[in-house]
């Protein structure tokens, strides 16, 4: 959905981040007509997932560099999602409530689960209108020659399934998606960037339920 992920790229050149390792690619213009964007290019980097799942993951990163890359993308998040609410009626009619890919990721994630949920509105209650950003490892951008010793430069990509939603939906998938690294790769650093992703964050409930999800469907598979 480029025009959904132009509003929002949009609104976050304006947002105050607690954190300037982890940036968002600079939205330069949108052509409706066409639907194409024209944003900062970033040379020389690699997705977060493909790193963990390389076999030389665990030589690669480092205890401290996987303890900054979780602590920055934790604080990071904690902003985005307290800086939100503030946005919300701006920018509701622009970007809205992003339906397609809202039923999109219903249908291959949640599924009954949220309609059981529905039967307890106050487990919800206040959290509606933040903004779920779909924050994963595959969304999280490093350099490809990350030297163990520097703090890394970070960006967060691919903002087309961005939504209105509860923000344990963020925090439930990049801890899900990061232990399945471990799971299924091995990655020790995986571990060790969840526990620091926690702690930048902060106080977190309701995130079992993402885990409990990718996990028994990747089981089956």
């Amino acid at each position: 959905m480029p025009v959904i992920e132009a509003s929002i790229l949009k609104l976050l050149t304006d947002f105050p981040a607690t954190t300037s390792s982890v940036r968002v690619p600079h939205f330069y213009l949108f052509d409706e007509k066409t639907s194409t964007q024209v944003l900062q290019d970033i040379p020389g980097v690699v997705d977060l997932k493909t790193i963990l799942a390389s076999p030389t993951a665990n030589a690669v990163l480092s205890r401290s560099l996987t303890t900054f890359i979780g602590y920055a993308l934790g604080s990071w998040l904690r902003s985005f999602h307290s800086w939100t609410p503030a946005q919300s009626k701006a920018s509701a009619i622009e970007i809205g409530h992003n339906e397609p890919m809202r039923k999109l990721k219903y249908l291959i994630t949640y599924g009954a689960f949220i309609d059981n949920l529905e039967q307890f509105p106050d487990v919800l209650e206040g959290h509606r209108e933040d903004y779920d950003g779909q924050v994963t490892s595959p969304s999280i951008l490093i350099s490809e020659t990350q030297p163990p010793t520097q703090e890394p430069k970070l960006f967060a990509v691919d903002w087309e399934f961005v939504q209105f939603g509860h923000r344990a939906y963020d925090i439930g998938q990049m801890i899900g998606d990061l232990y399945e690294r471990k799971h299924f790769n091995d990655a020790e650093a995986a571990l060790w960037i969840i526990d620091a992703f926690i702690k930048g964050y902060g106080t977190v409930m309701k995130m079992g339920m993402d885990m409990v999800l990718r996990g028994s469907a990747r089981d089956k598979k």
